[in-house]
């Protein structure tokens, strides 16, 4: 096929919706209803004129039509990208919870509470709740503060930061870098919050790159960052990262291997799963 004959992005990704919704038997009228997106928004979007939908609007549609982001994502070949700048949020906050019910509840006050521009919420191994937002300082700390309100027996843990990095927004987010630098660092924690909050402080006070993020999907409830960088780099990130949530009644494993062998990194770059992301 010549390029162009190629498909646009623009249409990539309104064939894949439409396809999708119609799969689901689905009119745009009620995928509108299920995601919260007016269906004249709906109908530009799958018609092409919309050619980058915003990852708030990707978010909701993904959500209503039980895709992952992702998927969704790798679609359009990055041309809606989730490290865009306009699509970050000032601020984030995150509540770990024990209970699903509990999490359910407080996921709802908590998108009650205050205009928020992110929500993102759902089970995690071993059935923990998380509810992730995302928006204006202001509003995400009094979401935040609704959220530790409800259900506080059941908050297994939580973090909130005002001024997220850009790196862990974007990696929270599902985006992964390939592994091009001399060393490899990685902090693991039983809790999601906790690994968030070090992956900030780390990233915000040493010269490393934010390789990966796992949330503790298929990993027994724990959470990860890699990271990569100059040695004395990803040692300090480590050290800055433990330092910022060794109070913590969490348990904590770390490591730096200083010149990761091209085989092992090519394996991480591929995916951390076992059997890769294709067989998730």
């Amino acid at each position: 096929m010549s390029q162009s004959e190629r498909p646009q992005p623009s249409q990539k990704i309104s064939g894949l919706i439409s396809a999708l919704r119609q799969k689901k038997g689905l009119s745009q009228r009620r995928l509108a209803s299920l995601s919260g997106i007016p269906q004249a928004t709906i109908n530009r979007i799958e018609s092409g004129e919309i050619a980058k939908p915003s990852l708030e609007n990707i978010t909701r549609i993904a959500g209503a039509l039980e895709v992952t982001v992702s998927e969704l994502m790798g679609e359009i070949h990055s041309e809606v990208r989730l490290s865009s700048p306009e699509n970050r949020y000032p601020a984030i906050a995150l509540i770990e919870f024990s209970s699903i019910a509990a999490g359910i509840t407080a996921g709802d006050a908590m998108v009650k509470k205050a205009p928020l521009v992110f929500l993102k919420a759902g089970t995690v191994h071993p059935g923990k709740y998380l509810v992730l937002v995302g928006g204006d300082v202001a509003s995400v700390e009094e979401s935040y503060r609704e959220g530790l309100r409800i259900k506080p027996e059941s908050i297994v843990d939580d973090v909130i930061l005002s001024d997220v990095h850009p790196q862990v927004h974007d990696a929270i987010m599902g985006k992964k870098i390939a592994n091009r630098f001399d060393a490899l660092g990685v902090i693991e924690t039983s809790t999601v919050a906790s690994n968030i909050n070090a992956a900030d402080a780390a990233v915000k006070c040493a010269g490393v790159t934010i390789l990966e993020i796992r949330l503790a999907d298929d990993l027994g409830g724990n959470s990860f960052t890699l990271f990569g960088g100059k040695v004395e780099d990803v040692e300090a990130a480590i050290e800055i990262g433990v330092e910022r949530i060794k109070h913590r009644n969490i348990t904590i494993h770390t490591t730096v291997i200083p010149r990761i062998d091209e085989r092992m990194a090519g394996e991480i770059a591929k995916a951390s799963k076992f059997f890769g992301g294709d067989k998730a």
